[in-house]
């Protein structure tokens, strides 16, 4: 497991900094957009809760993202230290995503981006 900061200092050391942002992000967006989309319809949708969904990728000689497996409620125990590096921010990040952005759709999200919206 590798911090995103650890995996893009690893590309730049072999000279492919610029697949972070070609392939690598537009490529784990897009397997994550289509596997909601897919998997929708089998939603439990819940007034006034949410759900946290954690996604681990392998990428091949080619950078190409593959998702291994979504997670519902993974575990963010601060077990090693890319978890401590991203749990803290994520949690404070999550309050302004489920509270603020109600009121406000134009706060900060911190670390959170929307990258679909379908309706």
């Amino acid at each position: 497991m590798w911090h995103s900061d650890e995996f893009k200092e690893y590309l730049c050391t072999i000279g492919k900094e610029q697949v972070w942002d070609s392939i690598i992000i537009p490529g784990m967006k897009k397997a994550l957009i289509q596997t909601m989309k897919a998997t929708q319809e089998n939603v439990i949708y819940k007034k006034n809760s949410f759900d946290i969904f954690g996604a681990d990728f392998m990428f091949g000689e080619n950078f190409l993202p593959w998702l291994l497996e979504i997670n519902l409620k993974p575990d963010i125990e601060k077990d090693t230290s890319v978890m401590e590096k991203l749990v803290p921010p994520m949690v404070e990040d999550i309050v302004r995503v489920v509270i603020d952005y109600k009121d406000d759709p134009n706060c900060d999200l911190g670390g959170f981006e929307l990258i679909y919206k379908q309706f």
